[in-house]
């Protein structure tokens, strides 16, 4: 079956990503910085198994992955890449190299988003997409907002 890793061919495992850091919902107050982790966890979009055939144990293979870290400040509305400054489609492939990280191995990934000093007091909403860079394809987006607040208002 294609459902099966044992089996080859088999339909190519994409995994979810799950941001844990910052906490969905948290405070920052006059952040210069916000530093984002998540995992990539191979598993279905609803934490469970793909199939039976799969063991708890299985991992994919994380060097064909490629994520695009993109924020807004109008819940999701527009969106900016955080790697680039420039103006991102949601949920299309980012051509341009310097607009998506790789994959930095096992464990969980990270990147450092530097505060615009024009953002005013408010939810500011980030999304980790994962995509698979041989064939483009989409399987992973998850999105966690974090409210900053500015002392000057």
């Amino acid at each position: 079956s294609f459902g099966s890793p044992k089996v080859s061919p088999s339909i190519a495992a994409l995994p979810r990503a799950v941001i844990f850091d910052p906490a969905p919902g948290a405070l920052r107050t006059d952040p210069t910085e916000i530093t984002l982790r998540w995992n990539s966890e191979w598993l279905r979009f609803d934490g469970e198994a793909y199939t039976e055939d799969y063991p708890p144990e299985f991992a994919g293979d994380e060097s064909d992955l490629v994520y695009r870290v993109l924020w807004s400040r109008d819940r999701g509305a527009t969106w900016i890449s955080a790697l680039s400054g420039d103006e991102a489609t949601f949920d299309v492939y980012p051509d341009e190299v310097s607009d998506r990280l790789t994959d930095s191995g096992a464990g969980s990934e990270s990147f450092t988003f530097a505060m615009p000093d024009d953002l005013a007091t408010g939810e500011v909403r980030f999304a980790i997409e994962t995509w698979r860079a041989s064939t483009r394809s989409h399987r992973a987006t998850h999105q966690a907002m974090v409210f900053v607040r500015r002392s000057n208002g």
